[in-house]
């Protein structure tokens, strides 16, 4: 895998299991003794839209054009808290602490 700033490139082998019904038709098939055995790999290739600046970027001016014109963030404290409340749990169950016991 090859990752640039504009592109992600896959390489993969090209290769076969072994395959009982391939390798009896191999036995009655012509052998070619100068066929090569090596092919070269498959490339897929991901490139992102010409002009994208990324994604913090995405984010930034998301969350600054919610500020100046009052609209919404996708990520909102909601979204923060879901995991959060999770993981408090887990801890309360590993460690016997209460997260609330009614005094302060």
């Amino acid at each position: 895998m090859e990752v640039t700033w504009d592109d992600v490139t896959l390489k993969r082998n090209n290769h076969s299991d072994s395959d009982p019904f391939l390798e009896e038709k191999a036995k009655e098939a012509v052998s070619y003794a100068d066929r090569k055995k090596i092919l070269p790999p498959t490339e897929t290739v991901y490139r992102a839209e010409k002009g994208y600046k990324g994604a913090h970027y995405d984010h930034f001016a998301n969350f600054f054009h919610a500020i100046r014109h009052g609209g919404t963030v996708v990520e909102d404290p909601v979204f923060g808290f879901r995991p959060l409340r999770l993981h408090f749990c887990v801890m309360t169950v590993i460690f016997r602490i209460p997260i609330y016991s009614g005094t302060l």
